[in-house]
C-alpha cells in the first residue's frame, strides 16, 4: 500500500479497499473525461456546422442573363425593360431599353421577385389565377407572364423578370436570358461546373 493509504488504515481492524486517489491515478481519470469531453464537443459542433450548399447567381452570370434577354427583345423589335434578381428576389441588374413605359421597371422587377420566391414561371401563376386560384391576385405578387426562374443543380438561383409587350411575349424574352445559365457563364478565370435545368 503507499504511504497514504497505509496511514488512512492505521488501526483499522478490516482492511477495505484504498479510497485515496493518488496523483498519477486521478490524472489519468482527468484525461479520460477531458477526452469524453473534447470528443462530445466534436460530434456536436461537426452536427452543428453541417449546413447544405447552394449555387447562387453571381453578378457577372446575372449580367450574361441579362445580355441574352435584352438581345432577344432587340431582335423582335419589342420595347421592355428586364430585371434579373437573386433567389431571393433581390435585384441583381436591370436594364429599361429604349421606348419601354416607365412602369415597365416596376412590373419587371416584381416578376422577377415573383418568380424567385414561387419557384415557378409568372405565366403559370397568371394562368392560376385566372382559373381556379383567384386569391392569387391579392396575394402581394405580380401573377403576370414574364418572369422565369433559373435553376442550377436543383436549386432556384434567380429570376428574369420583363415588363413591356404581350405576357408571352415578356415570357419569351425571359426564357431567352434564363437560357444563358450554362457553363460558360463562369466568369474566366473559374473552372465552369457543369449545371442542369428543372
Amino acid at each position: 500500500l503507499s504511504s497514504a493509504c497505509s496511514a488512512a488504515h492505521t488501526g483499522a481492524q478490516t482492511h477495505r479497499p484504498c479510497t485515496l486517489q493518488t496523483p498519477a491515478r486521478r490524472l489519468r481519470r482527468e484525461q479520460a473525461l477531458m477526452a469524453r469531453l473534447r470528443a462530445a464537443l466534436v460530434l456536436a459542433t461537426a452536427s452543428a456546422l453541417v449546413i447544405p450548399t447552394q449555387p447562387v447567381l453571381t453578378r457577372y452570370a446575372a449580367g450574361k442573363v441579362l445580355e441574352a434577354a435584352e438581345a432577344k427583345a432587340k431582335d423582335e423589335d419589342w420595347p421592355v425593360t428586364i430585371c434579373v434578381c437573386d433567389g431571393g428576389g433581390v435585384p441583381l441588374c436591370l436594364a429599361r431599353l429604349d421606348g419601354a413605359f416607365p412602369a415597365s421597371v416596376t412590373l419587371a422587377t416584381e416578376k422577377a421577385r415573383t418568380a424567385a420566391q414561387f419557384r415557378k414561371p409568372t405565366l403559370d401563376l397568371e394562368s392560376a389565377a385566372n382559373d381556379k386560384r383567384p386569391a392569387l391576385i391579392a396575394s402581394g405578387f405580380t401573377v403576370l407572364g414574364g418572369g422565369e426562374p433559373i435553376f442550377v443543380d436543383g436549386y432556384c438561383v434567380g429570376a428574369v423578370g420583363v415588363s413591356g409587350v404581350l405576357p408571352t411575349e415578356d415570357a419569351e424574352v425571359a426564357k431567352a436570358g434564363a437560357s444563358a445559365i450554362c457553363p460558360t457563364t463562369a466568369p474566366p478565370d473559374t473552372v465552369p461546373k457543369k449545371v442542369s435545368f428543372q
